[in-house]
């Protein structure tokens, strides 16, 4: 597709470009990925060997299944979701950063953190496209993090 002009007509607001389901998207980002990035450094700092091997278990059905870098960006892709997957995941890991950071975490625990966020907001974001199957709904709940936690946190997930 070439385009010699472009002129914008008006400004919206961003959930609406991540789609239907842009409203719990933007919820997800904007209130909820600060609040788990918190906790989950806190659960990092209270058991940091127990939460590191969970985090690396996760991160290997991650690459075994390749959940991330592939099976979504494929359906992201083929729904037309594939820029406001990136921004999203973007705009999810710089929250978490930041708020994983302002509590003291380590290093390696902001990476995974980020990590985290990152997958829980393609979850989010492919919701309808995931849960049409068996296979679709375990990388859904891959993407959300089933298993990581000791305590699970609040999580609209609807």
């Amino acid at each position: 597709m070439l385009c010699h002009q472009l002129k914008v007509v008006e400004e919206t607001e961003i959930r609406r470009a991540f789609g239907h389901r842009g409203q719990q998207v933007w919820d997800l980002v904007e209130r909820q990925a600060p609040d788990l990035a918190r906790h989950w450094a806190d659960e990092r700092r209270s058991d940091p060997d127990g939460t590191r091997r969970r985090h690396d278990a996760w991160n290997r059905r991650l690459s075994d299944t390749h959940a991330l870098c592939c099976w979504v960006n494929n359906k992201a892709e083929h729904s037309r979701r594939e820029a406001a997957k990136e921004v999203t995941q973007e705009l999810a890991r710089a929250a978490a950063e930041q708020a994983a950071t302002s509590v003291g975490a380590a290093e390696d625990a902001v990476a995974a953190i980020s990590r985290r966020a990152s997958c829980l907001t393609a979850g989010q974001l492919l919701h309808d496209r995931i849960c049409r199957g068996d296979y679709q709904k375990s990388i859904r709940a891959l993407l959300l993090g089933a298993g990581l936690d000791t305590k699970v946190p609040a999580l609209a997930t609807a």
